[in-house]
């Protein structure tokens, strides 16, 4: 048998070969790479970051502070949203806190029952990355995206910065893409 005979006879095989198995993408994971790998609920318990995004389509990326007033008004209309879409909700708010200290991250949530996450407080080193990473800059409160798995940014929201759109409008837009219905 020549050996070309004996590669066409191989390849044509091939195909029954069971096909080489697909590895799980993690959802969200440029945001886990830059935040760790656990949440933070407001009484301080932790979930990995994997369990607790596993079946979102999107992932809201809250930068804000409890000293700051714009910072509040937008996290009580985030609740509002939140909490309209209840147990069927598939997304999810994870808080990146500028606040001077962790103590002071998590009064914030427990004292405005924010009932979302908070990604991990180590004096913040992620936090520059986070900002960079999403929205172009390293700067400004409050500002949110809304990533989708693959981690592209869908919507920015920034009254501070050249970004495009205020709060305002953004929690409009918000609304419209988690009350679309998941396509199987």
């Amino acid at each position: 048998m020549t050996k070309s005979l004996f590669l066409s006879t191989l390849l044509s095989f091939a195909f029954l070969l069971p096909a080489k198995p697909q590895e799980a993408k993690i959802p969200f994971a440029n945001f886990q790479q830059v935040a760790g790998d656990y949440l933070y609920k407001s009484d301080t318990s932790a979930i990995r970051m994997a369990d607790a995004l596993a079946h979102k389509r999107h992932l809201v990326v809250l930068f804000s502070a409890s000293w700051c007033g714009p910072c509040q008004a937008v996290c009580e209309e985030l609740k509002r949203i939140y909490a309209a879409n209840g147990d069927k909700r598939d997304w999810e708010v994870v808080l990146v806190s500028t606040d001077k200290s962790k103590a002071e991250m998590f009064s914030y949530m427990s004292s405005h029952a924010m009932p979302w996450f908070t990604a991990e407080y180590d004096d913040t080193p992620h936090l520059p990355k986070l900002r960079k990473l999403y929205t172009g800059s390293e700067s400004g409160i409050p500002n949110f995206v809304v990533i989708n798995t693959q981690g592209t940014v869908v919507l920015k929201a920034s009254d501070f910065l050249p970004l495009g759109k205020t709060h305002a409008e953004c929690l409009d837009e918000l609304r419209k893409i988690v009350s679309t219905p998941k396509s199987e």
